[in-house]
Parts: C-alpha cells; structure tokens; sequence
C-alpha cells in the first residue's frame, strides 16, 4: 500500500504522568505533542488521518488542520485455549489435569461457536490490505476494491456480534 501514497509517522511522547523532573499537569502532554505534530500534518497535506484512542496528539493536529480522523480502538478477542481459565479474571494457568478439565467446564460460556471466528476474518483483511497490489487495485478500479473491503468489514462485525452479543443463553449455560 506504500505505492498508493500511505506511510507512517510516529507521534512524539511525552511522558503522561507528573514525575518531580517533569512536572507536567494533565494534558499538558498532549498540546506538546499535538504542536509537535501539527507541523508534519500540514506538511504531509493527507487526505486521512488514523490513530488509536490513546494517542491523542495526531487526532487533534489533523482536526486543527482541517484533516478528517479516524480512530482505531483495538480490542482483545476474550477467547483462549481450552483449559485455561477465561479470559481478563486473572487466574493463572492451570498445572494439573483437574484444573484443565475444571477451566475447560467454563469454556461453553466463553467459547464463540458458529462461522468463522472474528480473528480468521480481521486475518484475511489484514492480508488483503498488507498484500494489495497497486496495479490490481487500478486494473480492478479503486471502487471494486474499497466495496471488497467495506464487505470484509461488514463480515466481521457480524462475526463479533454472532461470537459475542447475540449467542442464545442456553448455548452458554452448563447442562
């Protein structure tokens, strides 16, 4: 995607929280970055820019220069291997048997079932975009190409709601 025009710029840190040999008040970190970044914004003239939730200073440079924002806000797939304990409780790893068979007696609640897994389909996204060849996007046409991938997006958002919101009850509750 690199012949398309698109590149990385890091943001600049700053350290977040007030130590006694940077005495920061909140924010203050971010206007520091966002008036460090500004300038490579109004530079690079981009027709986007995307960063994650927690980086605020690119966000806010692209908004003073009139650029639109994206925002990505990553989330971890709750699922793990059978026989450890779920996901963000803070257990640790079972080292016998019973604590694998104990751990695996949850996995009902917490395993998706159905289609292919959220994981899968982001995968093949991220290797359609990782792997795109400029000239097959231009002889397909930019359209054919941005529809396959709002398409890509559609199916993994309802994998997501099928693995996580829209399960039937009885399908997690132990028999």
């Amino acid at each position: 995607m690199r012949a398309a025009g698109m590149r990385f710029a890091p943001a600049p840190e700053y350290p977040v929280f007030p130590t006694r040999e940077r005495p920061l008040k909140p924010y203050e970190a971010v206007l520091r970055a966002t008036a460090a970044t500004r300038p490579l914004v109004a530079e690079l003239a981009p027709d986007a820019v995307v960063a994650d939730i927690l980086t605020l200073a690119p966000a806010l440079a692209a908004e003073l220069e009139g650029v639109p924002v994206a925002t990505v806000i990553p989330h971890l797939d709750p699922r793990t291997e059978r026989g450890w304990p779920p996901f963000s409780l803070g257990a640790r790893r079972p080292r016998t048997a019973v604590g694998r068979g104990l751990w695996s007696g949850l996995s009902r609640l917490t395993d998706a079932g159905g289609g292919p897994s959220p994981d899968r389909l982001a995968g093949r996204l991220a290797a359609r975009l990782e792997f795109a060849d400029f000239d097959e996007v231009a002889q397909a046409g930019a359209s054919a190409y941005l529809g396959a991938i709002v398409q890509d997006c559609a199916g993994i958002h309802e994998a997501v709601y099928e693995a996580f919101v829209a399960y039937p009850l009885e399908h997690r509750l132990p028999a």
